[in-house]
C-alpha cells in the first residue's frame, strides 16, 4: 500500500511538471511566432468582418491558452481519480460500526480509560479525538450509534463533506456470542455500507472485529465469515432483482454470477477477534498501521 501510495504521488507530480512544460512551450511558440500569424490571422478575419481582424486573432489566441491549460490540468486529476484524497496521508479516523450489542462502546470505553464501564444502547454518536490504540498507533475514533432509527449518522463521518472527520478505515463490529442470531441484521447493515458509493469511492477498508471472543459460548471467527457470507450474498441477489436498486458489494473485476465472498468484495475486508473483558483490542492497531 505504501509502495502504491508513493508512485501515485511521484505521477501526479510528475503530471504537474508536464503540465507547465508543455503549456510554457504552447505559449513560447505562440509568442515567438505572434507577429507572423497574428497578421496573417488579421487579414483573413478583416476580409470577413472589416477593422475587427485583430481583436478576433487575440480572442482566439486567449481561448486557446485557457482551454489548453484547463484540459493538462484534468487529465492528472482523471487518471487519479479527483474525487478521491489520499487516505493515507490523513491522521487516521476509526469510525465504529455495528448493530446493538456489538460491543462499540465498550471498545470504545475500554480503548479511552484501560477499564469496562457499563455501557447503554448509544443514540448518538462518541467522538474521541485522540486515542492510543496500542503499538504506537493514535487515531480519532467515532463510536457510531448502532440503533436502526439513527444509525445512519454513520453516513456523516465518511467523504469530503466530513472533513477532519472523515473516517479513513471502518471497524465493524460483531458479536460473537449472538452471531448466528443476529447475522441477518448484521448483514444487512454490513451490506449498506460494503455497497455505498461514497464508501466505494473512498475505498475504505472494513474490519470485521468479532467482540466477546473470551466467551464460552462465543463463535469463532472462521464460523461467522461464512455465516455473513451466505446472509450477503441473499441480499444482493435481492438488490440486483430490484430495478429501483441496483447495488451490489462484489468488485468489479469480478463476475456478477458469482456468489460473493469477502475476498472478492468491492472493499479490502480483513477479520479478527477482539475482546473488551480482556481489553484485547491489538487487531485494530494493525489493522489502521497496515492498512
Amino acid at each position: 500500500m505504501e509502495e502504491f501510495q508513493a508512485q501515485a504521488v511521484q505521477f501526479f507530480n510528475n503530471a504537474q511538471t508536464y503540465i507547465q512544460q508543455t503549456y510554457a512551450t504552447v505559449q513560447e511558440f505562440i509568442m515567438s511566432n505572434w507577429k507572423q500569424y497574428s497578421a496573417e490571422g488579421a487579414a483573413y478575419f478583416d476580409t470577413l468582418m472589416p477593422g475587427h481582424g485583430y481583436d478576433i486573432v487575440v480572442a482566439l489566441a486567449v481561448v486557446l491558452l485557457t482551454t489548453l491549460l484547463i484540459v493538462l490540468s484534468v487529465i492528472p486529476i482523471c487518471l487519479c481519480g479527483g474525487r478521491r484524497r489520499n487516505r493515507k496521508s490523513r491522521a487516521p479516523v476509526v469510525l465504529m460500526v455495528g448493530i446493538p450489542g456489538a460491543g462499540k462502546t465498550a471498545a470504545t470505553t475500554r480503548l479511552v480509560y484501560g477499564k469496562m464501564a457499563e455501557t447503554l444502547t448509544s443514540q448518538t454518536e462518541n467522538v474521541v479525538p485522540d486515542v492510543d490504540l496500542g503499538e504506537d498507533v493514535h487515531a480519532m475514533v467515532v463510536d457510531s450509534p448502532g440503533h436502526q432509527r439513527v444509525r445512519s449518522v454513520w453516513h456523516n463521518f465518511v467523504g469530503r463533506n466530513a472533513g477532519a472527520q472523515a473516517a479513513t478505515h471502518i471497524v465493524f463490529m460483531v458479536n460473537s456470542v449472538d452471531a448466528r442470531n443476529e447475522a441477518r441484521h448484521v448483514a444487512e447493515f454490513l451490506f449498506d455500507i460494503l455497497s455505498d458509493p461514497e464508501v466505494q469511492d473512498e475505498e475504505l477498508p472494513v474490519l470485521l472485529l468479532c467482540t466477546k471472543s473470551d466467551m464460552q459460548t462465543a463463535l469463532p471467527v472462521q464460523g461467522i465469515v461464512p455465516l455473513l457470507e451466505r446472509q450477503l450474498q441473499e441480499l444482493r441477489e435481492s438488490s440486483l432483482k430490484d430495478a429501483h436498486d441496483k447495488r451490489d458489494i462484489i468488485a468489479r473485476d469480478v463476475d456478477e454470477s458469482e456468489t460473493f465472498t469477502f475476498d472478492k468484495a468491492t472493499l479490502k475486508c480483513t477479520f479478527a477477534s477482539a475482546s473488551a473483558r480482556t481489553g484485547d483490542f491489538a487487531a485494530i492497531a494493525r489493522f489502521v498501521r497496515e492498512m
